[in-house]
Formats: structure tokens, sequence, C-alpha cells
């Protein structure tokens, strides 16, 4: 079972270096990156799901959360949210 729980502690800390060590490629924008693309490509039906979350809450659990960027816009509207993310 240590062995086991060590090489789960080295492959979260080898995830967490990969990703924090990602920059964004100039080159090759991601819609998470570029407001107006995000906005073209998800701004409605990101706007719906803030708003089905928020009339769900208070307390919210997002699995898989990356950075927190959905986490925080949730806790803008005063809910009490809480992210999980291996990284």
């Amino acid at each position: 079972m240590v062995v086991e729980e060590n090489r789960y502690r080295e492959l979260i800390s080898r995830e967490a270096q990969h990703w924090g060590s990602v920059k964004p490629d100039p080159h090759n924008p991601q819609l998470w990156d570029d407001e107006d693309l995000f906005e073209v490509f998800f701004g409605q039906e990101y706007r719906r799901l803030i708003e089905r979350v928020a009339a769900s809450g208070p307390k919210i659990l997002e699995i898989g959360c990356g950075e927190g960027n959905l986490a925080v816009t949730l806790a803008k509207r005063d809910l009490n949210v809480t992210g999980i993310d291996l990284s």
C-alpha cells in the first residue's frame, strides 16, 4: 500500500509540474484563453450553466476544476464552492 501511495504522489507531482509550466501559445490560441473566442463558442451556454448551478446552490462541488475559473465565477455569486483537481 505504501508503494502505491508513493507512486500516486509521484504522478500527482509530475502532473502539477507539467500544468504549472504550460504557457499560452500565441500561434495556437485556446478558447478559454481568448475572451472573444470563448464568447463566440461558449458564451450563451456558459451563462446558462452559471444560472442553473447558482439556482441549485448554496453549496457547490466542482470536480476537475483545473485552475478554478468556474469555481471563482460561482463564488462571486455568493455560493460556497469547493473545487477539486488532481493537479
